[in-house]
């Protein structure tokens, strides 16, 4: 190689909280971490019932790194599910952030 200049591009993996269930703000079984592929970011699903508006009303979580994650609100009769999706940085799909709907 030589006088050649050799570039490498490297990925930077995007990394995501990992739990099949919360309850009460802590994973019931064990808290992961989960490294988005290509085409993936991290997931939170929230479900609760109403007033939606109140935090401490959330009867529980989910989170995942999620191929093709698409945003949606979702209202039954027995509750409501809001799926949430988000690459910006490492982690963002932590549960300490608020439900924003207006």
């Amino acid at each position: 190689f030589k006088n050649q200049t050799v570039f490498l591009l490297a990925a930077i993996a995007l990394l995501c909280y990992q739990c099949s269930k919360f309850k009460e703000n802590f994973c019931e079984h064990e808290l992961r971490t989960c490294e988005a592929v290509e085409g993936e970011s991290c997931m939170i699903r929230r479900y609760w019932s109403f007033p939606y508006s109140c935090n401490k009303c959330v009867h529980r979580y989910e989170s995942s790194c999620m191929k093709n994650c698409r945003e949606s609100r979702e209202y039954t009769a027995d509750g409501n599910k809001l799926t949430l999706c988000c690459d910006y940085y490492d982690f963002c799909n932590e549960l300490k952030w608020p439900i924003a709907i207006p």
